[in-house]
């Protein structure tokens, strides 16, 4: 279920610039969204986590299913390291928004500033 929440987060994120090309025609938000848009270094950051979000969800599956099985006498990745894990994760994730907000504000006051 982790696995296809990230793939509902990741994919608005890949595709927007194919999303708005398919809407442009319709409103004009998506046609200029798609004239101004670009990829950041923090959209890169992001997906990045999203990646390895991912495979920590694929991990924690598979060790789950293992010792559900009794093959493995325990689950060491889910006890000790998911959990840490997803909260630096979540904290990075917050960094990240936070300056792309903050860089979206930073641009558009500049920009008020040498038109005015």
């Amino acid at each position: 279920m982790g696995c296809f929440y990230m793939y509902l987060i990741y994919h608005p994120v890949m595709g927007r610039r194919l999303i708005a090309n398919k809407l442009e025609k319709k409103l004009d938000f998506f046609r200029k969204a798609n004239e101004n848009y670009h990829f950041t270094k923090q959209e890169g950051g992001l997906l990045s986590l999203y990646f390895i979000t991912a495979i920590s969800f694929i991990v924690t599956f598979v060790e789950v299913n293992l010792f559900k099985f009794n093959l493995i006498g325990s689950v060491p990745f889910r006890l000790h390291i998911y959990g840490p894990s997803h909260l630096l994760i979540s904290f990075f994730e917050l960094f990240l928004v936070i300056s792309m907000v903050l860089g979206k504000n930073r641009s558009s006051k500049e920009e008020r500033h040498r038109f005015a």
